[in-house]
């Protein structure tokens, strides 16, 4: 949230600037999920933040399970902000977590 607010504060070129030391950071993000395809996740965070979460093949089959509104908890590297449409997140090399 904190990162995506730099965009509502700012523009976006200089928000650009102020997000690039959080890029590559691995973090831990909860959310509901919005839809989900082939190693690609879409959440919700605080209902205003889109979170696209990049899975590799061995996360297929538990993705396949997932429901819209499930709740979904990962870890991952941040590896582009946006404020478009509110704020958008993308997550890579993404994991399940247990927390």
């Amino acid at each position: 949230e904190r990162v995506v607010g730099y965009f509502s504060e700012h523009t976006d070129l200089q928000a650009a600037q102020l997000v690039r030391p959080w890029l590559g950071q691995r973090v831990f993000f909860a959310g509901r999920v919005r839809d989900v395809s082939t190693g690609l996740v879409a959440a919700d965070f605080n209902d205003q933040i889109l979170v696209m979460m990049d899975f590799d093949s061995k996360s297929n089959e538990r993705l396949a399970r997932m429901h819209k509104g499930d709740t979904i908890n990962v870890v991952g590297r941040i590896s582009n902000v946006s404020g478009m449409a509110g704020g958008v997140v993308t997550l890579k090399e993404c994991e399940f977590s247990n927390e």
